[in-house]
C-alpha cells in the first residue's frame, strides 16, 4: 500500500512537471525572429483573451505584457469549433506550434473557457514612429503578429486593388518612391528601402464587407489584427470607419498670354473596349476639367487614328475647341499622339528611331514622336518642338529577364539623348513629355531620365553615357512641391513616371506646372464607371509656357515664302494650297525614302487654286518626299501620309 502511494506521487509529479515545462506564454511562442523558436512543439497557453474570431480560426493575446517590445504578445489560433466562443473570451490553448503562410500559430487540440474578461486590453498603436520608416533586419510589424493593434486617421497609400486590399502606412506624410534598387540592390549603388511603413489593409480579412472603393488620402480609424500575407503584412480590421475626402484638387486655368500642353497616358483607349464610349467620354472629361483644355495635348497608350479622332471631335463638341489629331500610322493599343488646338500651327510630324533595332527586335516600341511648328501669339509666332515618349516599362527589371529589360530602357534612352542632342543642334526649343516609365532619379539599374535630360546622376548599374546634350530642366521633378511630385501609384508608393524636360532657354519660360489628380489615387474599379475619377491610371500634367502676348487663333493655311501651304500630315480628303504670282503647270511627285518614285501627277494650270493629289489613296501610310515643280516652283519636303 505504501510502495502504492509512493508510485502514484511520484506519477502525479512527473504529470505537474511535464505539465509546467509545456506551459508558454504567447510571447514565448513568438520569439523575436520570423519563425517560432518552439516551432512544432506541443505547448499550452493559459488566461489567453479571445481579440478576433473568423469562422476556424480566432486570435488570442495574453492578458499582461512581458515587456519585450520585439515579442508579440498576440497569436492565431487554428480552431474550427472557433465560432463557439465569443471576442472578450478567456481561454486555456494546447496545441502544436506551427507557421501558417508565415504567421506563428497554435493547432490546437483543446480550446478551454477560462472565464470572461472585463479589462479592455491595450493595443499597439499604429502611428508615425511604428512600423516607423527605417528598413530593419525584421519588419517592425513582426513584433505585433497577430496582436491587437489600434490605428488613428491612418492614411490610405494607395487605391483599393479589386476588392480585397489597398495599402496604408502609419506616416504622418504620404511615402514617395526614393532613389535607388530596391533593397538590397547594388553595392556601391543607390538602394531603397523599400517603405517599409507601408503595408496592406484588407477590408474583408476578418470577416467584414470588402471595399473596392478606397483612395489614397482617405483616413481610417479603429482596430484590427496584424496578419503576415504574401511576405507583407496587412492589416485585418476588426471595426473601422473613413473619413471620406473625394474631391479632386482643382487645378489653375491659364492666362491669356500662356500657351498650355497637356499630358496624358490614356490606359489602352481602344474602340474595342465594351466601355469605350464611357472611357472616352471620362478622358475629354477629364481633359477638359483638369487639364484645363490644353492648346496642345500628348497623348500615349491611344488604340490608332480612329481613336485620336474620336477623342478630338467630342472635346471640340463639348468645348467649342479647335483640335486636330495628329498621330503617324498608329497601330495596336499603345500608340503615342497629339491633340492640337488651332493656336499652334504644325509644320512637321515625325516618329522618330522607327529603324533602330535591339536584340533582333525595334529598339522602339512606341517610337519617340516628334512635334514641330509654331505658337500663334498677337505678336507673331515662336517655334517649338515636342517630342512625346513612352518608354520600355519598369516590369521585368529583376528577375530572370532583368538583363534585357536593363539593357533595353539604357539604350532607348540613350538613343532619345541623341535625338534631342541633333535637335538641339538645329537651335530647337524642345520640351520632351510622356510616360518615361522611369523615376526622376536613378533606379540603381538605370537613369533614364538623367541620361535623356543630360543632367547628374546618382549612379547606376547602366550609368549616364554623354551624348553631347545641353541639360534640359526637368519642370515636374522642380516646380511642384514635394509632397505633389508624383503621377503613378505602386503597391501604395506615390512615384513619378510622367515628366516634362524644357529647354534651359530665356526664349522658353515656364509660368506654371501642375498634375491633373483623379486618376492614380483612385481604384480601378471606378475606371468603368461613370464617376468623375480614374480616366486613367496615370495622372496627367499641364505645363503652361508664358508667351509674353495673347495666345491666338493662327491661319488655318500659312503660306510659304513660294506661296504654298502642305498639310502635313496629308490626308486623302487634303488639298494642297497655292497664292502664287503667276499661273503655271504643277507636276507633283512623290518619292518614298528610299527615292523611288511612286506617283506622278500634272496638277494643271495653278495660281491661286485648291488642288487635290488624286492618286494618293493608292499609297500605303508613312513618310515620303514630295516634290512640286512648275516654271519659277521648286517645292522639296518630307510628308507624312495618313490613310484613314
Amino acid at each position: 500500500m505504501r510502495l502504492f502511494l509512493i508510485i502514484s506521487i511520484f506519477q502525479f509529479i512527473i504529470l505537474a512537471v511535464g505539465f509546467s515545462q509545456n506551459e508558454f506564454s504567447i510571447a514565448q511562442i513568438q520569439g523575436e525572429n520570423s519563425v517560432s523558436p518552439l516551432l512544432n512543439d506541443q505547448v499550452t497557453v493559459n488566461q489567453a483573451i479571445i481579440t478576433a474570431i473568423d469562422r476556424d480560426l480566432m486570435y488570442v493575446q495574453s492578458m499582461t505584457e512581458d515587456g519585450n517590445p520585439r515579442s508579440s504578445e498576440g497569436i492565431l489560433v487554428d480552431w474550427d469549433d472557433a465560432t463557439d466562443f465569443e471576442i472578450g473570451d478567456i481561454v486555456s490553448v494546447t496545441g502544436t506550434v506551427r507557421e501558417f503562410n508565415n504567421n506563428t500559430a497554435i493547432q490546437a487540440q483543446t480550446v478551454n473557457k477560462q472565464g470572461k474578461n472585463s479589462t479592455p486590453l491595450i493595443p499597439v498603436e499604429i502611428n508615425d514612429s511604428f512600423p516607423g520608416p527605417d528598413l530593419q533586419s525584421i519588419n517592425a510589424l513582426e513584433f505585433a503578429e497577430g496582436q491587437l493593434v489600434s490605428f488613428t486617421d491612418m492614411l490610405i497609400t494607395g487605391p483599393s486593388i479589386g476588392a480585397n486590399l489597398a495599402y496604408v502606412s502609419g506616416a504622418a506624410t504620404r511615402p514617395l518612391r526614393e532613389p535607388g534598387a530596391e533593397f538590397p540592390g547594388i553595392n556601391g549603388l543607390p538602394v531603397w528601402d523599400g517603405n517599409p511603413d507601408v503595408f496592406f489593409f484588407v477590408p474583408d480579412g476578418l470577416g467584414l464587407s470588402s471595399n473596392a472603393f478606397l483612395h489614397a488620402d482617405m483616413k481610417i480609424t479603429g482596430t484590427g489584427i496584424i496578419v503576415q500575407e504574401d511576405f507583407n503584412y496587412a492589416l485585418y480590421p476588426i471595426a473601422y470607419t473613413i473619413s471620406d475626402e473625394d474631391s479632386i484638387p482643382e487645378t489653375i486655368a491659364p492666362q491669356e498670354s500662356e500657351f498650355n500642353i497637356g499630358c496624358l497616358n490614356a490606359l489602352f483607349l481602344e474602340r474595342e473596349d465594351a466601355s469605350y464610349e464611357l472611357r472616352l467620354q471620362k478622358i475629354a472629361n477629364y481633359i477638359q476639367n483638369v487639364l484645363q483644355t490644353p492648346d496642345i495635348v500628348a497623348l500615349q497608350e491611344v488604340g490608332g487614328s480612329q481613336e485620336f479622332e474620336d477623342l478630338a471631335a467630342l472635346l471640340n463638341s463639348q468645348t467649342g475647341a479647335t483640335y486636330s489629331a495628329q498621330s503617324i500610322n498608329p497601330t495596336g493599343s499603345i500608340n503615342n499622339g497629339y491633340l492640337v488646338q488651332a493656336t499652334f500651327t504644325v509644320q512637321n510630324i515625325e516618329a522618330l528611331g522607327t529603324t533602330q533595332s535591339f536584340d533582333g527586335g525595334s529598339l522602339h516600341d512606341r517610337a519617340p514622336l516628334l512635334l514641330e511648328g509654331f505658337i500663334n501669339t498677337e505678336d507673331g509666332e515662336e517655334e517649338l518642338s515636342l517630342l512625346n515618349l513612352h518608354q520600355r516599362s519598369l516590369s521585368g527589371i529583376t528577375g530572370s529577364n532583368s538583363d534585357f529589360v536593363r539593357r533595353k530602357r539604357n539604350a532607348q534612352a540613350i538613343s532619345v539623348a541623341q535625338m534631342l542632342s541633333d535637335l538641339q543642334d538645329e537651335d530647337k526649343e524642345i520640351v520632351v513629355l510622356g510616360d518615361f516609365n522611369a523615376y526622376q532619379f536613378s533606379d540603381g539599374y538605370v537613369d533614364v531620365v538623367n541620361q535623356i535630360a543630360g543632367t547628374p546622376s546618382l549612379g547606376a548599374q547602366f550609368p549616364p553615357s554623354p551624348q553631347g546634350v545641353i541639360p534640359l530642366i526637368n519642370i515636374s521633378a522642380t516646380f511642384p512641391p514635394e509632397e505633389e511630385r508624383y503621377s503613378f501609384v505602386f503597391r501604395g508608393n506615390a512615384q513619378m513616371l510622367d515628366h516634362c524636360l524644357v529647354s534651359d532657354s530665356p526664349d522658353l519660360v515656364v509660368s506654371n506646372f501642375q498634375y491633373g489628380r483623379g486618376n492614380c489615387d483612385f481604384p480601378e474599379s471606378m475606371l468603368a464607371l461613370d464617376v468623375p475619377f480614374r480616366a486613367s491610371d496615370h495622372d496627367g500634367f499641364s505645363v503652361y509656357l508664358d508667351m509674353d502676348a495673347e495666345v491666338i487663333m493662327g491661319d488655318p493655311i500659312v503660306y510659304n515664302e513660294d506661296g504654298i501651304f502642305v498639310p502635313n500630315p496629308f490626308l486623302p480628303a487634303d488639298q494642297i494650297s497655292f497664292q502664287i504670282e503667276e499661273k503655271q503647270n504643277i507636276t507633283a511627285e512623290l518619292f518614298n525614302m528610299a527615292g523611288q518614285l511612286m506617283i506622278t501627277e500634272s496638277l494643271g494650270a495653278i495660281e491661286d487654286d485648291n488642288v487635290s493629289l488624286p492618286n494618293i489613296q493608292s499609297l500605303g501610310a508613312g513618310m515620303y518626299i514630295l516634290r512640286l515643280t512648275g516654271r519659277s516652283v521648286d517645292y522639296t519636303e518630307k510628308l507624312i501620309i495618313i490613310n484613314n
